[in-house]
């Protein structure tokens, strides 16, 4: 997502066409994809030894390894097809390249009175 906003505010016309649009989209998916795929690579790697146990700690922790590079795959493959997807979903609305509010300002405040209202119904829940 960083890749694709540093790619529109290089721009100076706005709206972008839905055609630029996501050949942005396309271009920033493929820059992270190769990071993303050999990254999970490395931590499906690192279960390699789990998987050679034996006796009891086999038993214990094989389910645990499988699972965990079950999801691994799953999520390298969502990472891969279904971000970009998301992404031109999402961002159909114009982005300006102006001075005014971000939208990381937004999210934050957004996230800000999210969290808040989650503590104050838990700090509430805790008291009764």
């Amino acid at each position: 997502m960083k890749k694709l906003f540093k790619k529109l505010f290089k721009r100076n016309t706005d709206p972008l066409t839905a055609e630029e649009r996501l050949e942005v989209i396309s271009y920033s998916s493929k820059q992270v994809g190769p990071g993303v795929f050999f990254s999970t690579i490395v931590v499906i790697a690192s279960f390699l030894p789990v998987f050679l146990l034996t006796g009891m700690e086999g038993k214990l922790f094989h389910p645990l390894a499988w699972t965990k590079t079950f999801i691994l795959l799953v999520d390298a493959f969502l990472a891969i097809s279904l971000t970009p997807v998301l992404i031109s979903f999402f961002s159909k609305r114009s982005i300006k390249t102006g001075r005014s509010k971000s939208n990381n300002q937004d999210l934050g405040e957004n996230l800000y009175t999210c969290f808040n209202m989650v503590l104050t119904l838990e700090k509430n829940s805790y008291c009764n």
